[in-house]
């Protein structure tokens, strides 16, 4: 059965509403740890141009990206209205860099230009993509060459899922592309992966 990119849904409760209130409260309680690892990974890459937090919530990786990296422009992308409404809230009332913005969009179509991209990064979002394959040719669609996807998954197992997945559909949709791949601990135990997609640099 074909896959499907999975629209905004009004009832996944834990996205809108008051759902989209509590997660906004225990994110950053729960996952700062995580929001904190990406801001520094994606400035220790000393990324410059356009970076993407694909499935951004209620902001709190794109605040910190922002924060901790001048030299990019941060454009987090939630299918959720209420996500976007609480990020942009979050970035205007704490000061957040004038270089960050928040918009409604999705992996299904994203609202960049073709090689306009210079990094994605997508924390626990992936496993909810319906259609993975479609979501990683939109990506691969907007980054530059040389661009990366940054995958950060929760679990061992679900982020084997996800790697299996991008390993076997990336090839097909760009020549010569380039995988990585970390385990994130807390302490001694594995609790995310890292998966790190290269799109190859122009000939």
């Amino acid at each position: 059965m074909p896959h499907r990119h999975r629209t905004f849904d009004p009832d996944a409760h834990m996205f809108t509403g008051r759902g989209s209130a509590v997660y906004d409260r225990l994110a950053p309680l729960l996952m700062g740890w995580l929001y904190n690892r990406v801001a520094a990974d994606v400035a220790a890459a000393n990324s410059i141009g356009l970076v993407v937090d694909l499935g951004c919530g209620p902001g709190h990786a794109a605040v910190r990206i922002a924060r901790r990296n001048s030299a990019v422009e941060v454009v987090g992308l939630d299918p959720s209205p209420d996500m976007i409404q609480r990020a942009s809230a979050k970035a205007e009332s704490t000061g957040g860099p004038p270089r960050l913005r928040f918009e409604m969009g999705s992996s299904a179509a994203l609202p960049f230009a073709d090689a306009s991209v210079a990094l994605i990064v997508s924390s626990l979002s992936v496993h909810h993509w319906e259609d993975v394959p479609g979501g990683l040719a939109e990506c691969l669609r907007v980054l530059q060459p040389g661009g990366e996807f940054w995958i950060y998954e929760p679990g061992v197992l679900m982020g084997r899922e996800v790697e299996r997945t991008v390993r076997r559909v990336v090839p097909a949709l760009v020549p010569r592309p380039a995988f990585g791949r970390n385990t994130i601990r807390l302490g001694p135990i594995p609790v995310m992966v890292r998966m790190r997609l290269r799109r190859p640099p122009a000939a």
